[in-house]
C-alpha cells in the first residue's frame, strides 16, 4: 500500500460514521454528555455536561430477569447475567472502583445455592445523546485544554432505574410455589404491567419471604432490607418520577475518534506512579500471590498416603 492510499485509509478509518463506541454499565451515576471517561479504570474524570443533547424515548422500556443460584458461581459472575461486561467486572475485582446500585451484589454475604433466586429489574425511561462525528466535536464541546487521563466522552447515555432482589427460599417445598409467584410477577413486568396484580394468596406467600436483600439505583433504594412487596408497590411511582431516573448505560467514543488533536494520538497513556488505582491493583496482586504461596505450602504439608 503506498502512502496516499495508507492516509487515505487511516482518514476513512477516523470518519467512520458510528466511530468506535464502547458500552459501560453505570457504576458512578453523575456522568452527563459530554463528560469524560477513562476506560482503562472506568472512572469518571470530570462531570462536564452539554446541555445541547438529542432525545427519545426507548422502544422497549421494561426489562425483567429471574435467575436461579448457583453455589459453582461466584458473585461477580452473576453480574454478567444483569449485563455487566467484562471490563466492568475487572475494574470491580480490581476495587478500581466503589460498588453502587445493583453492583453492591458483590457485596452480599450469605451463601448462593439452590434455594436463592435473583429478581432484577430495568424500566429505561429516556435515551440522551450528542450528534457528534470524527474530529467535529469540538463544534459541540471544547476539546480539553489540559492533559487528560480520559481515554473516552460520554456520548449517550440510557436513564431509567434498576432493582435487585435476593430472595432466599427457607425450605425446598416452598420452591415450586414460590417460583410460579416469581415468574408470575417477572412476566408482567417484563410487559409493562403496572401495577402488578398479585392474589390475595400471592400476597400471603410474598409475606412469608422474609429473607430477601434489595439492591438497586440510590435514587429509589436507600435500604436493603425492603420487602419484596414494598419494591413491587413503588414501581409505578418510580416510572413516573423523573427525579429518581439515573444513567443506567454510558456509550463513550474515544478523544483521538472525536477531536483533531495530537494529545489524543495515543489510544491510552499509562498511569501516574501516583495514581491510587496503580496501588489497589498492586494491594490485589499481592494478596493474591500471598494466596499462591499459602496454597502451595499446604499441598507440600499434605500427607503422601
Amino acid at each position: 500500500m503506498n502512502e496516499r492510499s495508507r492516509s487515505l485509509s487511516s482518514l476513512n478509518l477516523l470518519k467512520s460514521q458510528d466511530g468506535y463506541p464502547i458500552e459501560r454499565k453505570v457504576i458512578e451515576a453523575s456522568g452527563r454528555l459530554g463528560s469524560l471517561y477513562d476506560a482503562s479504570t472506568d472512572n469518571l474524570i470530570d462531570r462536564h455536561a452539554v446541555q445541547k443533547v438529542e432525545r427519545k424515548i426507548p422502544r422497549r422500556r421494561s426489562i425483567c430477569r429471574l435467575l436461579l443460584g448457583d453455589q459453582s458461581k461466584d458473585l461477580i459472575s452473576f453480574l454478567k447475567d444483569i449485563d455487566f461486561d467484562d471490563a466492568i467486572r475487572q475494574s470491580i475485582c480490581l476495587q478500581m472502583v466503589t460498588p453502587n446500585g445493583i453492583s453492591r451484589l458483590i457485596e452480599y454475604n450469605q451463601p448462593i445455592d439452590e434455594n436463592t433466586r435473583f429478581l432484577y429489574y430495568s424500566y429505561r425511561a429516556r435515551k440522551e445523546w450528542l450528534d457528534v462525528t470524527a474530529h467535529q466535536t469540538n463544534r459541540i464541546v471544547a476539546a480539553p485544554s489540559l492533559p487528560t487521563e480520559a481515554t473516552h466522552m460520554i456520548t449517550k447515555i440510557l436513564w431509567g432505574f434498576e432493582v435487585l432482589c435476593i430472595i432466599q427460599i427457607l425450605k425446598n417445598e416452598f420452591a415450586n410455589p414460590v417460583d410460579r409467584l416469581l415468574h408470575h410477577i417477572c412476566d408482567q413486568l417484563q410487559d409493562n404491567r403496572i401495577p402488578v396484580k398479585l392474589s390475595s394468596n400471592d400476597r400471603q406467600l410474598i409475606n412469608q419471604l422474609n429473607n430477601i436483600i434489595v439492591y438497586g439505583s440510590e435514587t429509589c433504594v436507600n435500604q436493603s432490607n425492603i420487602s419484596l412487596l414494598t419494591v413491587l408497590t413503588r414501581i409505578q411511582d418510580w416510572q413516573k418520577d423523573s427525579n429518581v431516573h439515573q444513567p443506567l448505560i454510558y456509550t463513550m467514543q474515544p478523544l483521538r475518534w472525536l477531536y483533531n488533536n495530537p494529545q489524543f494520538d495515543v489510544p491510552c497513556t499509562f498511569p501516574r506512579p501516583d495514581n491510587p488505582h496503580t496501588a489497589r491493583i498492586e494491594n490485589v496482586i499481592n494478596r493474591i500471590n500471598n494466596q499462591i504461596t499459602d496454597l502451595g505450602k499446604i499441598f507440600l504439608n499434605l500427607p503422601t498416603n
